[in-house]
This record gives C-alpha cells, structure tokens and sequence, in this order.
C-alpha cells in the first residue's frame, strides 16, 4: 500500500515579515529560529514540480508556502504559473495579506495571481499576527481576492485565552463576509509556540494513538529537504528522507514509500515509537504532548531519540533480510 499524499507542499521561504508567538515554524524577518534562513531558486523549485508528476500516490494539488511566499510576489506568480502550466489544477497558497494593505496595488496582484492560475488562498490572522499586520490589510486581501474570483479560507488559530472571536472582531464584516470559508484551529504548541504560549491555555485534542495517513502533504521546506507532512516535523533536521538539490523529489518519494520508520508512523502513528523509546530507558509522558503533531515534532527535534528510533529500525532490517535468506537457503 503506497503512502498517499494530498498536496505537494513548497515552502519556499523560511523569511517572514512577522514574527508570530504561535508561528509552529519560528518563521521571522531574519529566516527560521530552528531551520536557519533560506530561499530555494525557482528554478530547483520548478524541476521538482515536473518531478512530483511522477509520483502517483500523489494528489494534483499544488500549495505555495513559507515563511511568507509573497515577500517576492514575482517568484510566487512564476511557481503558481508553472504549476499550471504543468497540470496541476488545484493551485493553492497561503499569506498574511501584508501585500493588500494598499487596496488598489492588492488588487493588481490578485488579478496577476488569478492569471498565474492560483485557484485559492488561505489567509493567517490570529492574535499573535495583530503586532505585525495591519487589520487593514486582511480586510482588503479578502476584498481583492472576491473580485477577482480568487476562493479565500480565513484561517484562524486559535488558544484557550485568545479566541476566533477577538481575531474576527479586527476585522470589517463586509470583508469577512466576502470570506468562501472560515477555519479555526488550536495553536500547536510547537516551533516558537512551545517557547511563547502557556502550556495551560493550549488544547489539547488527545488523540496521540491515532495515525496521519489520510492526512499526509509532501512537502518541501526551505532548506530542500522532503517530508512526509508540513505539521512540525517539516521543521526538524535530525531524520532526512532526501534533498531536492541532489535528488529528484519523485526517488525521494520512492524512498520514503519503502522506509520502514516513516510506514511506522503513518500507518500505527507516532505513539508506535514511544515503546522503542521506553526500552532505551526514556520515559515518554503523553501527558506532554496536545496532540500527534506535537508528539512528532517533539521527538524528531531530539537528535537522541532519533538516533535511537534509526538504530532499532535498521538493526530491524538487517534482521529481516537475515531471516529472508536464511529462510529460503534452508528451503
């Protein structure tokens, strides 16, 4: 059974114009707190598109993401227009709607977004991005993307203390009105969120021994390299699958489809590491995580675990393939 995917997920940039408290990717002026600062070329970008065709277990979804993409609205136009031009159909980006603050220049890059073949956006707003974009802007992004036929989904997070209520609240009902939908989602207390946000005013969905299958986005960070989803662990560097700077996206794919490790996590979920953990000595309290992504995130940020979770996983295929052979000399 091959590991599905929803979307191809290219976060192009690890810079953004704000520095949000809940941001799962540390995402800031100066690049990401935990990945660096980086900025993949189109044209890496582009060859990984035409790649991503190859793999058929994934969804001709495109998502353009960041960091904050559109702080080169020219490199984004020319990626949504790639897409395009290479078959996908469901285009997708997400933004902050700084770039809408004056109405008239938001309209224009709308009209060149819908021309590039984007279909939807998907626009933050929450608490934490009150101190860094002005409420004006968003109200305007959602107006421009209306006229010009772009499908728009607020996107809220939110916690225990800071509500949808007080984000919607900033902005004009005529503008949120205009909104195709609105979504609203718990913060992950993960990224910057896990240093900012207290523990008590996050919820918590318990649903740790669930798993991720139906949920997964190939996706691409900023530094290049592919993971299985863009939910936290997109934001670690301990366990690598592959890097489109060397490697087309589509072996990577293969590569992932056939690790153990990751069939692991997607198809018993990310609670199935914790007994390899507890037999190493580390004691894992599930108390501690709000949900899998947490879980995830938490564990792949740590370098000790992840060795010890790689050494069991291939100590387990060496075995495998022992038992395989002496098997069918025996017979």
């Amino acid at each position: 059974m091959p590991i599905t995917y929803s979307a191809l997920v290219v976060e192009n940039t690890s810079r953004c114009n704000a520095k949000c408290g809940m941001c799962y990717q540390s995402a800031g002026p100066k690049g990401s707190d935990q990945i660096g600062d980086n900025t993949l070329k189109n044209d890496i970008l582009k060859k990984a598109l035409t790649d991503s065709l190859k793999i058929k277990s994934l969804n001709r979804r495109f998502h353009l993401s960041g960091g904050e993409t559109f702080l080169n609205t020219e490199t984004a136009i020319e990626l949504i227009g790639h897409a395009k031009k290479i078959g996908y159909e469901d285009i997708t980006a997400v933004s902050n709607g700084f770039w809408a603050r004056n109405k008239k220049k938001g309209l224009e890059i709308a009209v060149r977004l819908k021309d590039a073949g984007l279909t939807s956006l998907e626009i933050s707003w929450d608490y934490w991005h009150f101190e860094y974009i002005n409420n004006e802007s968003v109200s305007n992004c959602l107006d421009v993307c209306y006229e010009v036929g772009i499908e728009t989904n607020l996107r809220l997070l939110a916690t225990k203390k800071h509500t949808h209520l007080e984000s919607l609240a900033k902005l004009k009902p005529s503008s949120i009105n205009k909104a195709d939908r609105i979504a609203c989602c718990p913060v992950s207390p993960t990224g910057r969120a896990n240093l900012t946000i207290p523990i008590s005013e996050v919820f918590y969905k318990n649903n740790l021994h669930e798993n991720c299958y139906s949920v997964l986005n190939l996706t691409i960070n900023a530094n290049g390299n592919v993971y299985p989803c863009c939910s936290g662990i997109d934001q670690t560097d301990n366990y690598i699958f592959g890097n489109i700077t060397n490697t087309p996206i589509n072996i990577i794919a293969q590569r992932m489809n056939s690790s153990p490790l990751l069939r692991t996590i997607v198809l018993y979920g990310i609670s199935a590491l914790i007994p390899i953990l507890n037999k190493s000595g580390i004691q894992i309290n599930e108390n501690n995580y709000a949900d899998i992504c947490t879980m995830c995130w938490s564990i792949f940020s740590n370098k000790e675990y992840v060795n010890i979770i790689s050494e069991y996983f291939d100590n387990a295929t060496k075995r495998a393939i022992e038992s395989y052979f002496t098997n069918k000399l025996s017979n």
